[in-house]
This record gives C-alpha cells, structure tokens and sequence, in this order.
C-alpha cells in the first residue's frame, strides 16, 4: 500500500511539471510579453518605450528560459520562467496588478467553494459506490440489466439538464436558495433576511427589483419605490452585502455604505432575460477582478450601455 501511495505522488510530480511549462509556454509564449503590455497600455499609439516600461516594471523585459549574457546559475536564475512559474511549486502565486497577493485571495475564498464541493464530491462517491456494489451483487439479473440502461440514459443526457432541473427543482419549486434565472430564490429570503449576509472572504451580491426588494425589507413596493437610496444603502450595510437594485437608475449599495447611480439603460430592459444577464454579467467581471464593487459597478453599466445601443438600433420596443 505504502509503495503504491510513493508511486502515485511520483507520478504527480512530471505531471505538475508538464502544466507548469505547458501553462508559461501559452502565457508567455504564444502570447508574448509584448502582447500582454499592448493590451494593458491599449491597442492604439502605444510606444516602444512605454511597451519597454511596463515589461521592466514587471520582469517580463528577461529572455523565457536561458539568459546568455548572465554568469553561473544567473542563466538560469535570471529568466521570466526562473522567476514566475517555478515558485508555483512552492504555491508562490505572486500578487495581482493592484498589489494584492493572490494566495490570499485564493485562502480567504475557497472555503465557500470547498463547502459544497467537498459534501457534493463525497456524496457522489458513496453514490457511486454503493451502485456499483449493488450491480456487482446482482450480477446477470435483470437488476443488473436495469442498472446498465440506467446508467446509458443518465450518460446520454446533457449535464445542462440536470444543473437547469436542480435550480428549478431546489429554487423555484422548494424555495431554499437564490439561484440566478429563478425570483422565488431570493423569496426564500422573505420574512428571514437575517440569514442573507455577507462576511469576510464571501462576498456576497443581490439583484432584486423593486418587487422582490420589498419583500425583503417588508415593505410594499410604493415605499421601496419612493426611497430606493435609503432602502438599499441600509439593507447593505446591515447585511454586510452589496445590492443592485434595479430599475430606472439602478443602483449599486455597499456593505461600506456608498450607493453609486447608474446613468444608462432604458425602459426597454424591464422585459424577462435582462435580469439574467446582469447577473452573467456580475459574475464574469467578479470571476475577473476579484473585486465585487468594481464587478457591480462595470456590469450594470455595460448592461445599460448594451440596452441603449440596441435601442438606437432597434428601439425600446423589439419589432414583430
């Protein structure tokens, strides 16, 4: 068994090594230092020297693998793959453009993701292996049979279909949580808004309109309506969460209490499918900058700034 375990870690260590270069070789090789600094300092009038500035700023100015013109083991030492993918090994993640390290980041964040990915993945297995060992028990039966087209059907079927009739099934129909495409998720809120908070390492962001704001808060949708700064900025701040509340002039609160106010959009938007697409929108931007004032703000306005464009193209109203 000890052999066996020795062997497997073995086994791991040229594999990491493979990712490793196969990861620098698409960083820094197909997409070149010099590519990654146009896109940092924009496509247009970009000098070389400011191409020069930013490469040096960074370490990205020293040759990929092997540095000729440096002495000993500065030829190896003194290189781009030397300084940012070999302490990858030692979980050396290095620091995001805005100075934050980013194995931070990844220790402040991952016990939420961890948390239902672990109970999911061991539930899974049992899952697994308990179907095995009942087929393996009811061998040639027509248990055995049954099991075998079983598993050919839920192989066959999409795994979009089970993620859509999971949401469907534990947000619209049971109400437990809020999942992106359903209202009744945030509902399940309703009456308990004390269980809907944020803390340090879990952001966490809502996308009601003003309906299901009321809700929330126990107001009537009027009263959301005729205070919507106040309600929102409140409800941030005492959740410890950020809120976008939609609508003519949506607005984004923080757990800080700053609300920002967003300048575009347009009554064409308040159709079934916009909302969805906001929250795609927050998602990716967060999935991207880690930071999700700055996630909020940028999608809601480039959500609006797409309504505005396909109204000037289009009108508020789609044609028949």
């Amino acid at each position: 068994m000890i052999s066996y375990l020795v062997r497997r870690i073995l086994y791991a260590i040229p594999i990491l090594i493979g990712v490793n270069l196969l990861t620098f070789l698409l960083f820094f090789v197909v997409n070149s230092p010099d590519d990654m600094a146009r896109m940092q300092l924009g496509q247009k009038r970009v000098s070389n020297e400011a191409v020069l500035k930013w490469k040096q700023e960074r370490g990205y100015d020293k040759p990929h693998f092997f540095d000729a013109a440096a002495t000993g083991t500065g030829k190896l030492t003194n290189t781009i793959f030397y300084e940012k993918s070999v302490p990858l090994f030692w979980f050396d993640f290095g620091h995001a453009e805005d100075g934050r390290a980013i194995a931070h980041e990844v220790r402040s964040r991952m016990l939420p993701s961890l948390a239902i990915a672990l109970p999911v993945f061991i539930v899974g297995m049992l899952s697994y292996i308990t179907f095995s060992l009942l087929m393996a028990f009811f061998r040639a039966t027509y248990i055995d049979f049954l099991g075998v087209l079983l598993c050919i059907f839920a192989m066959s079927v999409s795994g979009l279909f089970y993620i859509i009739g999971g949401q469907y099934l534990i947000s619209k129909l049971w109400n437990l949580v809020p999942i992106s495409g359903y209202a009744d998720g945030l509902n399940a809120f309703s009456g308990e808004p004390e269980r809907l908070a944020g803390r340090e390492g879990r952001d966490v962001i809502i996308t009601p309109h003003p309906g299901e704001m009321a809700r929330l808060v126990g107001m009537s949708t009027d009263e959301v309506q005729s205070s919507r700064l106040e309600i929102a900025r409140n409800f941030a701040a005492a959740h410890h969460l950020y809120v976008v509340l939609k609508g003519h002039r949506t607005l984004i609160a923080t757990p800080d209490e700053k609300v920002f106010i967003n300048s575009t959009g347009n009554p064409g938007m308040a159709t079934g499918g916009t909302g969805d697409v906001l929250t795609g929108m927050i998602a990716g931007w967060l999935a991207q900058l880690l930071d999700a004032e700055a996630a909020c703000k940028l999608a809601v306005y480039l959500h609006g700034m797409a309504g505005d464009l396909a109204e000037a193209d289009e009108g508020e109203q789609r044609p028949n």
